[in-house]
């Protein structure tokens, strides 16, 4: 290229620069201007030279003219790229709609103006820098002409862009989609007492960027106290580090300002592919730190020393509940172990929010059932999982009623249920009658997102017990879950039904209380196992956990579903397993034998 050419250029990459890498703010961003300026008019002053210097009547003469228009072409474009600026549109002082349209279409001509002047420029500056002498002019009109052309072409972009923003309807077909917001999410986010901002850390451009905008920009539409903000790191580094933030790809959830302000983070990554998993569980990560910026941490206490269910220790997948640790967690709740000589004895911690009593396998003292109750009479909250399944005292299913029962308004019989249809398949042998599944929802407050959805959502209830309601001094236990029809207890462990020793029929399984005076709530769990670290990442088990912990603790208002598009593993009960057993061993061969049959018949017939 002629000197001229490229003093052009890089003034363009000067002026992109101020604009875009800058801002077009500050000092630094002047000083590239000023930059930017004097090599587009050492540019000019180069051509204007060399058209004087060449011998008129010439090719050469003519091309120098030519470049030389081309040159003021982009100069003209640049005035309209500045017509273009908030600067003048603020100062004409223009309706919104009116300064929308401005901008519009200045905004759309300066790039265009640009692409039909400058590329012909470079083309037929090339062809005259490799044969300054004895041009001919049908190469500088081809030159010229393949520029036009190009540029026309790369301008058709610009308008084709406009149309496809103003006309935005997608259908995602891939198999990668970035969860919705869910009802959970956008409950949180209602809740908030106190703004929220939230700032996506992203370079221009991105495709994760692309991914997340559409779900924050519903979940901030939706929530009054929630902002969203984007931002580049490499750009904006004060921002970044008083967000704590060191590269590109992460969420910042901001409450407050300066460094009182309460900062959560995502790291989602800029790369698609890193993403994936990010992306598919972003509901839930957005639930868990809105949780955490909404409202303070609660104490929720484990009681210890019955023989309880733990969340590190266990050999047995179905008394583990390392799960429903990390959910209580996730809703900003700090667990706690409440033993003997840590307050169960005598009083209850006052920050006990909520207290849970995991699969207890031996009896409590009287006076740690005193506690509890009192505790509960108190006006606190108790989560009790009965374990069928590993009793060690065929007694021990009756430990809780002299002391736990009254006050839950249950009785709590450890004979285990079974179902011969409504069961899933583990050895495929009567065993799996015990891993029971039921849709049979009441519309109670700790079900309620489970009795919305009983479509889809199928709670799994392995190795449970059953509980008998009881009226005490007039408080009503209300069941909110129960088997389908045509379970029965196995009192003599078989996995066979007896009659009439063994009733096939409907028996609960799960059962919430509340006194309206004191604000006491309970909830009952037939089965320990169903929340163990075994079924509690089956969906319907695992908002069961949800919503009756909200429930209890009096945020039902926050229940509803937290959305994930991450992989779960499909369970089929019996018949369904048989079903595709012999929908595919039987009758998919038979359906092609009989078609080969009658198409040979027919060629027969035809021969």
């Amino acid at each position: 290229m002629s000197p001229s050419a490229i003093l052009l250029v890089v003034a363009l990459l000067f002026l992109y620069g101020a604009e875009r890498l800058l801002g077009g703010e500050g000092t630094s961003a002047w000083v590239v201007r000023v930059i930017a300026a004097l090599s587009l008019a050492g540019a000019l002053a180069l051509r204007l030279r060399a058209r004087k210097a060449a011998t008129p009547g010439t090719t050469t003469h003519a091309a120098q003219s030519k470049l030389l228009w081309l040159s003021l072409g982009t100069l003209g474009a640049l005035l309209l790229y500045a017509l273009s600026t908030d600067a003048v549109v603020d100062g004409l002082a223009l309706s919104t709609e009116a300064a929308r349209r401005w901008s519009g279409v200045f905004g759309a001509l300066w790039p265009i103006g640009v692409a039909v002047t400058l590329l012909p420029l470079l083309l037929v500056d090339r062809a005259l820098v490799a044969q300054p002498e004895g041009l001919h002019a049908r190469r500088v009109a081809v030159a010229l002409d393949v520029g036009v052309v190009c540029a026309l072409v790369v301008a058709c972009v610009f308008p084709l862009n406009l149309i496809a923003h103003r006309l935005n309807d997608t259908t995602d077909l891939r198999y990668l989609k970035t969860t919705e917001v869910g009802e959970a999410t956008l409950a949180v986010a209602g809740s908030l007492e106190e703004p929220v901002r939230v700032v996506l850390f992203f370079p221009p451009a991105n495709e994760v960027q692309r991914e997340l905008m559409p779900y924050f920009e519903r979940l901030t539409g939706a929530a009054e106290l929630l902002s969203l903000e984007v931002a580049d790191q490499a750009l904006q580094p004060d921002l970044a580090k008083n967000l704590r933030v060191s590269s590109n790809g992460t969420i910042a959830l901001v409450k407050g300002t300066g460094k009182d302000a309460d900062i959560e983070r995502i790291n989602i990554g800029q790369q698609l592919d890193g993403a994936r998993q990010s992306l598919k569980k972003l509901d839930e990560k957005v639930h868990e730190k809105l949780l955490k910026l909404g409202r303070k941490a609660r104490v929720a206490y484990f009681t210890a020393g019955h023989g309880e269910a733990r969340w590190s220790g266990e050999t047995e997948a179905v008394r583990k509940i390392g799960i429903f640790k990390q959910v209580l967690e996730r809703l900003n709740y700090r667990v706690k172990e409440l033993t003997l000589d840590q307050g169960l004895g005598r009083e209850i911690p006052e920050d006990a929010a909520l207290v849970i009593v995991a699969g207890a396998r031996r009896a409590f003292l009287p006076e740690e059932v005193e506690a509890l109750r009192a505790y509960h009479e108190g006006g606190g909250k108790l989560l009790v999982l009965f374990d069928a399944q590993s009793i060690d005292d065929p007694a021990a299913g009756e430990v809780f009623d002299p002391g736990l029962g009254p006050l839950l308004g249950v009785r709590f019989h450890p004979e285990q249920l079974h179902h011969a249809r409504d069961h899933l398949v583990k050895v495929n042998g009567p065993t799996d009658r015990a891993l029971l599944m039921t849709n049979a929802y009441s519309t109670h407050g700790s079900v309620s997102t489970l009795s919305r959805n009983k479509s889809r959502l199928i709670f799994v209830a392995p190795y449970s017990g059953w509980l008998e309601t009881l009226t005490e001094q007039g408080k009503l236990t209300t069941p909110t879950i129960r088997t389908r029809s045509g379970a029965w207890p196995d009192a003599d462990g078989n996995h066979a039904l007896n009659a009439p020793e063994e009733k096939a029929a409907v028996y609960v399984i799960g059962t919430a209380a509340e006194n309206k005076e004191t604000g006491a709530r309970n909830a009952a769990l037939a089965t320990l196992a169903a929340v163990s670290d075994a079924a509690v990442p089956n969906e319907a088990n695992l908002q069961y956990v949800v919503d009756t912990v909200n429930w209890l603790t009096g945020d039902e208002a926050l229940s509803g579903t937290v959305e994930s598009e991450e992989d779960v593993r499909i369970e089929h009960s019996r018949d369904e397993d048989q079903a595709w057993f012999y929908g595919t061993s039987v009758l998919v061969p038979v359906i092609i034998i009989v078609a080969g049959l009658l198409r040979v018949r027919s060629r027969r017939r035809r021969s």
